[in-house]
């Protein structure tokens, strides 16, 4: 499954070496390209493009969070900024993929109405027709929770590989049940499953990729992503931290032995403990980082796979 890395990270404000071991670690990278979004994908390509070589990058309309915000993304504008990432960075990277520009039916809490719905369809339709025109193959269309399985054929028929959106209003369990149901009606495509995480969803589901922000909120929270004795943990680390003070619930006050052992991950990429726990970016850098050593090593049989698969929390 690959796992695409989404959320706002600008390299810039970590050491240029350190900046280089993340780029060149991160294999797939889901940007928003909404407002101010842009500057910041831009800011990680510009670094990430030499390495590039064997690396996916997604491009995200923006949509959900114009729709969140009441503003719409305008097709015209969307073509001019998918354009220029593909001119500087399309022969750098394998894969640079195009999230369609779709309107999500209905508003934030509520569903919406059926006139709604078809308003949503005939919107986001004519958006892909003119984006795969103007891209290709590339374009990605987005089936909604909510919508039928008429549509969802109408969808299937667009592209081989497609996105699929669970409502994020809902239940877990309403959301893993519907990705389920989804995908017993997708054979022969390929899936992505928009801000698809949650550690059943993960191992219940059968994405060919999902994408997570959770690492960059966990960073800002004063905590970072640790791979320990072969299974994932979660560490309170900021020294600005609330909870540094509780017995065993913060790095400095962790048994000498458990502390050593971060310390020996974090200067395995050459960062160091005064780093993550003052900086957020540094924080951000080590559990990008840590998610790829887990899943570089991590290779379970099926039946353990349903036990251990913590990562897919995230």
């Amino acid at each position: 499954m690959k796992y695409y890395f989404s959320g706002s990270f600008e390299l810039k404000y970590i050491e240029e070496q350190h900046a280089q071991t993340v780029a060149a670690a991160c294999k797939y990278r889901l940007q928003s390209c909404h407002g101010a979004y842009v500057k910041v994908a831009e800011s990680w390509c510009d670094l990430a493009a030499p390495y590039a070589a064997d690396k996916s990058l997604m491009l995200d309309s923006g949509a959900y969070t114009g729709w969140k915000q009441g503003k719409e993304v305008r097709i015209d504008h969307l073509i001019k900024v998918y354009a220029k990432f593909i001119e500087r960075y399309g022969s750098a990277y394998q894969h640079i993929w195009l999230i369609n520009l779709d309107k999500i039916p209905g508003a934030p809490g509520r569903d919406p109405t059926p006139e709604e719905m078809e308003s949503a369809i005939k919107f986001s339709d004519e958006n892909f027709a003119i984006l795969q025109k103007e891209f290709g193959d590339c374009v990605l269309p987005v089936f909604h929770q909510g919508e039928d399985e008429k549509r969802l054929a109408e969808i299937k028929a667009m592209a081989r590989y497609i996105c699929v959106s669970p409502r994020n209003d809902l239940p877990e369990k309403a959301r893993i049940e519907w990705s389920k149901e989804v995908h017993h009606l997708t054979v022969g495509n390929e899936t992505h499953g928009l801000a698809a995480t949650g550690d059943r969803m993960m191992k219940e589901v059968p994405w060919t990729s999902v994408d997570s922000a959770y690492w960059t909120y966990t960073a800002a929270m004063g905590s970072m992503f640790v791979y320990l004795d072969g299974r994932f943990r979660v560490i309170r680390i900021s020294d600005q931290h609330p909870e540094r003070k509780a017995m065993n619930q913060h790095f400095d006050s962790m048994a000498p032995i458990v502390k050593a052992a971060i310390v020996a991950r974090v200067e395995k990429y050459g960062f160091t403990i005064e780093q993550v726990q003052t900086n957020f970016v540094y924080r951000k850098a080590i559990s990008i980082l840590e998610v790829i050593e887990f899943l570089k090593n991590f290779n379970p049989t099926p039946q353990e796979q349903l036990v251990q698969e913590a990562l897919f929390a995230l």
